[in-house]
């Protein structure tokens, strides 16, 4: 039988890791615990890797012991664009034996947009004391936010990116500082991508120390990248995990081998939530095959990447359609798709009025998409080709159709979802201020008990004569 994540913790949230070793599904939970804003909550985080603490160490139970006691559980509770449930994920977790005792040390969390937002970067780690012989480091993933969008689609050019950098510097100081542990390394998203970079390119003397590498449903690399003497280096330690309709994880390049498929409670993009994998014991529930819509996915996004010409023309065009999106009203993608036919006219709007820094900047970045693809030549008409004759062969191949009709039905799936989990939030909103009213309501009433009771002093002492 399957479960949630969350069941799994209910039925062998018992076993402590010394009676019971590190396995899949706690890397799975690890992963989804690593979205929770600690920065907000521990006593001592950092924004930057000079600032690194991995001395100030706190449980996991005194953890969910300050939030539910706290006037800022809301805000402690809050995880942005990320599922809401992450965080009650986390307090589930630390009643556990499992997990109660685990220890958060040298949580990091730092963003570059408005600092540099030509080499923008998102990048959040923390290491898990699981005992006194295993540490966890885990690698946040990015959020929906088109800023770190950006840093994402960078992932697939030779050149390394922020995160990867820093990753590359965090795990040399987690490995030196709990030197003779075993060391675990798990991401997801951009996560696992930064975890298997991290890994790879530690040095020599350092990578004895890696026990074993999580990769969920991270994006690839480059065919150049993997074919690296530092990336096959770290194949015998990979395990790598993407749901059946995986997306994010079916970007760029990866190995054919090293890897399984993992079902999911959920439709199409929807499935990259570790939240709504299902699991069988120690490990995710099983299938064989990506979906025919994942398959799609990834053989059209790569070709068509593979074909813009070069390296550096790949950065110009990121950069040039990034440009245009970041002056959007919506700040995430998953917005911006959901209404993308008000985007366009409200771009349109923008075009046509008096910022001229505006109609500059963006002007020059289409200018400058029309010249990567031109400066192309048989590349990129080689790319026009293939898209075009992929679209014929979409509409002529039954195979193909079926696909169409799988995403459609998908989407239905994803819109039913969405409006459940809607509704879902509204009833925990509302739930939230009915507790908020509550306790406005009983410090009002001890307020007038407070009063009351000296008043009736005052008249007391008054009868008294005192």
């Amino acid at each position: 039988m399957n479960f949630s994540i969350s069941q799994y913790l209910e039925f062998r949230g018992d076993l402590k890791f010394k009676n019971d070793s590190f396995a899949d599904t706690d890397a799975i939970i690890l992963c989804q615990i690593g979205y929770v804003h600690f920065d907000s909550i521990l006593e001592k985080s950092a924004d930057d890797l000079d600032k690194l603490d991995f001395e100030n160490r706190q449980p996991f139970w005194k953890l969910r012991e300050k939030i539910l006691t706290s006037d800022r559980k809301y805000e402690y509770m809050d995880v942005g664009l990320m599922n809401k449930k992450i965080p009650e994920l986390f307090l589930q977790a630390a009643e556990t034996e499992r997990f109660k005792n685990v220890e958060i040390c040298g949580f990091i969390n730092k963003t570059t947009f408005k600092k540099d937002p030509k080499t923008p970067e998102q990048f959040a780690a923390m290491t898990c004391i699981l005992d006194e012989n295993t540490v966890c480091v885990v690698f946040r993933g990015t959020d929906d936010s088109i800023k770190g969008w950006k840093e994402d689609c960078n992932l697939a050019t030779n050149e390394a990116i922020p995160s990867q950098i820093d990753a590359l510097e965090y795990l040399s100081r987690a490995v030196e500082k709990f030197s003779g542990r075993e060391i675990i390394v798990a991401g997801h998203s951009k996560g696992g991508n930064i975890a298997m970079y991290a890994c790879a390119h530690l040095g020599g003397e350092k990578k004895p120390e890696i026990a074993a590498i999580y990769n969920l449903d991270g994006p690839g690399f480059s065919k150049e990248t993997l074919d690296s003497a530092e990336m096959t280096s770290i194949k015998p330690l990979l395990h790598s995990w993407y749901p059946e309709q995986s997306i994010v994880g079916m970007l760029f390049h990866h190995y054919p081998e090293n890897y399984k498929i993992a079902k999911s409670s959920a439709p199409l993009i929807l499935q990259h939530d570790l939240s709504s994998w299902l699991v069988h014991g120690k490990f995710p529930a099983t299938t064989e095959n990506f979906s025919s819509v994942s398959v799609y996915m990834n053989k059209s996004f790569n070709e068509w990447y593979e074909n813009l010409p070069g390296d550096e023309k790949r950065k110009q065009f990121i950069d040039s359609l990034f440009s245009i999106l970041e002056h959007s009203s919506k700040e995430t993608l998953s917005a911006m798709i959901g209404d993308i036919q008000t985007e366009i006219y409200s771009a349109a709007a923008e075009m046509k009025s008096t910022d001229k820094t505006f109609v500059r900047k963006t002007v020059d970045a289409a200018t400058n998409i029309s010249k990567i693809i031109a400066e192309g030549g048989m590349s990129g008409i080689k790319s026009g080709i293939a898209m075009t004759k992929g679209t014929i062969e979409v509409m002529r191949d039954p195979e193909q159709r079926q696909i169409l009709k799988e995403i459609g039905e998908q989407l239905m799936k994803a819109g039913v979802s969405s409006a459940r989990e809607l509704a879902l939030e509204k009833k925990y909103e509302e739930e939230k201020e009915a507790e908020r009213n509550a306790k406005t309501f009983k410090e009002s009433v001890m307020a007038n008990i407070a009063d009351a009771k000296d008043i009736g002093m005052s008249l007391i002492n008054g009868i008294l004569g005192k």
